[in-house]
């Protein structure tokens, strides 16, 4: 969302933050975003987090191997953006929420922790309980 609304130092922020509690998208959102800056290093340290966040999920009743789940959101990512693939976000008429967001932050100019109203009406437009 942040990153959406133009704010991608923000954005950056809460990736690691999340990445660093084991959620495997926020690390492959750093990779993508490193390597768009020509960053390859860092790209290429995110990337290896995405496959050893993926071989940590518990066993959900199925198996893959974590580098055919990344090499899947390569080729999906690639194709996307290959035939410039976008679709709109569905905001639910929360744009008013989001462009609040920025005047909430911290002394470094950081977007601070959206609240949980806001949280949960995020979760509900995602489809998640």
């Amino acid at each position: 969302m942040l990153y959406l609304a133009h704010h991608p130092e923000s954005a950056c922020f809460w990736w690691r933050f999340a990445a660093g509690a084991g959620n495997s998208g926020a690390a492959y959102c750093l990779y993508l975003d490193h390597l768009s800056l020509g960053d390859d290093r860092d790209a290429w340290f995110w990337k290896r987090q995405v496959t050893s966040l993926v071989r940590s999920i518990p066993d959900q009743g199925f198996e893959f191997d974590p580098e055919e789940f990344l090499g899947a959101l390569e080729h999906f990512t690639g194709y996307s953006a290959r035939h410039h693939i976008s679709r709109t976000v569905p905001t639910g008429g929360m744009e008013a929420d989001f462009d609040r967001l920025p005047d909430q932050h911290t002394d470094n100019g950081l977007v601070c922790r959206p609240g949980a109203c806001l949280a949960d009406r995020i979760h509900e437009l995602a489809g998640r309980p």
